[in-house]
């Protein structure tokens, strides 16, 4: 296809399908979405043009209307493999209706058990037992691609990431030192590599491929991500401050190109959890409900920024050996991420903050046997979820005697300039990339920490202590924001 034709005035003598498939790729989302009405008008059960808006609406962070054209595709042809593996990958991402929707992914994914998609559906179920923390069923699927084709090298970079979940590090080197010496072209290799080695003066071997990489121009925008990503790794662990820097502001620049993210709904979002969760949800829960025994359970939930490092607060509140720490813990986001810019979002919220012990009991322990299968019940467990500050509301209404603890930065820069520096799995991170969204994502997260604040006076706070490594990027980083602010 002739590199640039997308900027012509006319469609004329272009097959109107590889046009709307590259406009997608390159997130011309309106000027996609508006070929496809054109073609949906001719025939409305055109199952590619269907699965063409599926991928805009799914763009667009819509996922229910997503789900919902996937299924009407599909209606027009069920046993059409790629639309089921689709749909298995955007139930998994949404799992709005926790646990409905992550069993109907697991249940798709199992049905594809040969042709085009095998080693896609294998690969896409053990990056959710991965996610889930069944580390052996992950790896047991890897297997099966590998029997199927020893050169897959995405199910070794997979099992890769599986042996960095078990801090098996020198295993997971083994496999992605053995994906780079095949010269395929995968970038998440390097910066896998990036999170389990220091790159020394000894390593220029790597980046110097990094480099040489990064200059071959077909490389995706989620690709330049991750080489920027490893690069600035490299850099930084040279002592480089300033290319380390640049590096990562480029990193999130890629990425944050490859997005549709709009900023203005995670606002209304966070406004909507603040109109939701007030004084009277909770006035009502004390007044008309009996709590049960199993909401007496008292877990840990550590609450800061999204992307702010907790380590040192994990270390000082295990040290009694009184509680016992998961990390990431997804459950609260499964409950909500399908609805979370969904207009039905605040009648679901009210629903759930109706319900009473009995019925509350279900998601009660639905996240128990989350924490059980990671450390046991004998001691409280210590929750990091990066979204945890969304969901105080629904954490009080499922433990009202949970411990709460805010990780608190005095100064915001400190704060934001760790999320800037991440590479993030969760689409709910995606305001970190742009210094624009980042500091009015910021400027909401306070205001509605305040909210929590004054609904829960037990909440605690402790003091975020800045990183002597977050220190050296402070001054760019700082003059980066400062210029962006002054252009808005």
């Amino acid at each position: 296809m002739a590199q640039g034709f997308i900027n012509k005035q006319t469609t004329e003598g272009i097959e109107t399908r590889s046009l709307i498939a590259e406009l997608i790729e390159k997130n011309e989302i309106q000027r996609a979405k508006k070929l496809c009405d054109n073609e949906i008008e001719k025939n409305q059960a055109d199952t590619q043009v269907l699965f063409f808006l599926s991928k805009i609406a799914a763009k667009q962070s819509d996922v229910d209307t997503a789900i919902e054209i996937l299924l009407k595709a599909l209606n027009n042809e069920p046993t059409h493999l790629g639309l089921q593996f689709e749909l298995a990958k955007l139930l998994y991402s949404s799992r709005s209706s926790y646990p409905d929707a992550a069993k109907a992914a697991l249940n798709l994914l199992n049905q594809i058990n040969s042709g085009e998609y095998y080693e896609q559906a294998k690969i896409l179920l053990a990056e959710i037992f991965t996610a889930s923390g069944y580390y052996e069923e992950a790896v047991n699927q890897l297997k099966m691609v590998l029997v199927a084709n020893p050169d897959n090298m995405e199910a070794y970079l997979q099992w890769a990431k599986v042996l960095i979940k078990e801090a098996k590090n020198t295993e997971a080197f083994n496999k992605i030192e053995y994906v780079l010496s095949k010269d395929i072209l995968l970038p998440e290799a390097f910066y896998l590599m990036s999170q389990i080695v220091s790159f020394s003066d000894a390593d220029g071997q790597y980046l110097k491929e990094m480099k040489e990489t990064l200059r071959i121009k077909k490389l995706s925008r989620k690709e330049k991500g991750f080489l920027n990503f490893a690069l600035a790794k490299a850099f930084q662990d040279q002592n480089d401050y300033k290319k380390a820097y640049e590096a990562y502001a480029e990193a999130a620049n890629q990425v944050n190109k490859g997005l549709n993210y709009d900023i203005n709904l995670d606002l209304k979002f966070l406004d909507n959890i603040k109109k939701t969760f007030n004084q009277n949800v909770f006035q009502n829960q004390g007044e008309n409900r009996n709590l049960s025994e199993v909401s007496n359970f008292k877990p840990v939930f550590v609450i800061s920024f999204p992307g702010l490092g907790v380590q040192e607060l994990v270390k000082d509140l295990l040290k009694d050996n009184a509680r016992a720490y998961i990390g990431e813990n997804s459950f609260l986001s499964q409950m909500l991420a399908g609805s979370r810019y969904s207009n039905n979002f605040l009648n679901l919220i009210t629903k759930f903050t109706e319900l009473d012990s009995e019925n509350l009991d279900i998601f009660r322990l639905h996240y128990l046997d989350s924490v059980a299968k990671v450390v046991g019940d004998s001691v409280p467990s210590i929750d990091t979820s990066k979204m945890n500050f969304i969901y105080v509301g629904l954490i009080k209404l499922l433990f009202p005697h949970a411990e709460i603890i805010y990780l608190k930065s005095t100064v915001k820069e400190d704060a934001m300039l760790e999320t800037y520096l991440q590479l993030f799995d969760e689409p709910e991170m995606n305001f970190s990339y742009n210094l624009k969204n980042l500091n009015q994502f910021y400027i909401e997260f306070e205001k509605l920490m305040e909210h929590w604040l004054a609904l829960f006076p037990d909440i605690q706070i402790r003091n975020f202590i800045e990183g002597s490594v977050t220190k050296d990027f402070l001054p760019f980083f700082t003059k980066d924001l400062n210029n962006v602010l002054k252009m808005h």
